[in-house]
């Protein structure tokens, strides 16, 4: 049995990192227990839970094999506080092979599936095979030791293995029955409370009450009680309408209170339209006319955007429409007349994008001198193609005549006014230059355009 004790560093190494992510996984499958669970019943007992039979097992053979389990067990867990290698497969090696150990487990389990393969109870029968399948098919139904031993324990580090002997334990007490199950005796007032730990306005939390032994409910915003709760039999559904520190207290029928407090915080732009509180970036641009939804915004009241520079506001029917017109980082705030904080996100406002160039009359940077002369003017259109809403306008243009006799001129419009001698001499219409405003911001275009007249 040489190849039980030797393995190379490299297996060795990896049966310790299944070691630790077993353990993690156990840790893990802990953490499911809901945390409102947990907030509501802060004190756990240390015998929260009790694996044992439901009655005194009278049946001879099951009672004398989990004895044995159970002792097997104990012997395990006194070694491996000896050999200190929680991790590692030396213990298990020691315990299942060298001090044979292995094989007085392998027969407590071999003797009981004889005992329940002849047993006239065909319930019981099936019910074995069904908790030790795996066992079975890997040599204990056939009595083959050695399959059994490398398949259940070979290389396996010593929690594990501990592990495998505390799973052999349940499975020969479900044979008997069911596994006894002793929860603390629950008087909390209140079961469950979902949701409280970041509540943002137009949020809803959910507080269960324990009906036999809450007498009554109330919630409290600065000292003074207020129904913005609905109660549904057992259930309470909390649905703030103000930003602030609510107080949640549940009186039991001995007068004793549980109490919570509730940090309500302004809405943000992402639950605004009733959907989750994720964390984005939300971004506008500068003069771009926007708009946000907001469940929090209710006919027949007044509001207003603080917190930056916001032109055109108009709120109602749940909508906020406003124009951004501070490029970067702002704080968009949403407050009532009053003075009531709603809604309250970071956003930022990209500065007026550069937008594009073109002569209205001409095509692929052409046009004729005949359409020329016939209008008089060359217009120059300035727009986004993805932003129509921005309003460009153009306060000057830098326009040079290439032609013989021509020279450079200043128009303040769109409009490129040429008499008929400069329509005949002129071959290039260069604007090399175009100032721009818009309703946020002004910029500079240089040499955007080139139109050839032929």
């Amino acid at each position: 049995m040489a190849n039980y004790v030797k393995i190379s560093k490299s297996k060795n190494l990896r049966y310790q990192l299944v070691s630790i992510l077993y353990l993690l996984f156990i840790t893990l499958t802990l953490l499911q227990i809901p945390v409102e669970w947990l907030r509501v019943n802060t004190k756990l007992s240390a015998d929260f839970m009790k694996v044992s039979a439901d009655e005194e097992i009278t049946d001879v053979q099951l009672s004398n094999a989990i004895k044995e389990v159970e002792r097997l067990q104990s012997e395990f867990i006194v070694l491996s506080k000896t050999q200190k290698d929680a991790t590692g497969y030396k213990t298990t090696d020691e315990f299942f092979i060298h001090q044979k150990k292995g094989t007085e487990l392998f027969t407590v389990l071999y003797e009981l599936n004889g005992y329940y393969s002849k047993s006239s109870n065909s319930t019981k029968k099936a019910k074995f095979e069904q908790l030790f399948k795996d066992d079975l098919k890997n040599g204990l139904s056939t009595g083959e030791f050695k399959k059994w031993m490398e398949w259940k324990f070979k290389n396996v580090p010593g929690s594990v293995a501990q592990l495998l002997l505390n799973e052999i334990l349940v499975r020969c007490h479900l044979l008997h029955g069911s596994l006894g199950i002793t929860p603390t005796t629950n008087n909390n007032l209140v079961n469950l409370a979902f949701n409280i730990d970041e509540l943002h306005l137009g949020d809803t939390a959910l507080l269960v009450l324990n009906s036999g032994y809450t007498e009554n409910f109330e919630v409290f915003f600065n000292k003074r009680t207020t129904t913005e709760f609905k109660k549904v039999g057992d259930s309470i559904y909390f649905i703030p309408q103000k930003v602030g520190k609510y107080k949640i207290t549940a009186t039991g029928l001995d007068k004793s209170q549980e109490s919570f407090e509730i940090h309500v915080q302004p809405m943000t732009i992402s639950g605004s339209n009733g959907s989750s509180n994720e964390k984005k970036i939300h971004y506008f641009f500068q003069g771009k006319p926007s708009q946000i939804t907001s469940k929090a915004i209710t006919e027949g009241s007044k509001y207003k955007l603080v917190g930056g520079n916001w032109e055109q506001v108009k709120v109602s029917n749940g909508k906020i429409e406003f124009k951004p017109m501070n490029p970067g980082w702002n704080v968009l705030k949403l407050e009532s007349s009053s003075g009531a904080l709603y809604l309250e996100d970071s956003v930022f406002v990209y500065p007026t994008p550069q937008p594009v160039v073109v002569a209205f009359q001409a095509s692929n940077n052409k046009i004729s001198a005949r359409q020329l002369d016939l209008d008089g003017k060359l217009i120059v259109k300035v727009f986004h193609p993805l932003y129509k809403d921005i309003q460009y306008n153009i306060d000057e243009m830098d326009v040079n005549f290439i032609g013989e006799g021509l020279r450079s001129l200043k128009f303040y419009s769109e409009s490129i006014k040429m008499d008929k001698i400069q329509v005949s001499k002129v071959r290039f219409i260069q604007v090399k230059k175009i100032k721009l405003s818009t309703n946020a911001s002004s910029m500079i275009l240089k040499e955007p355009l080139l139109i050839e007249v032929i």
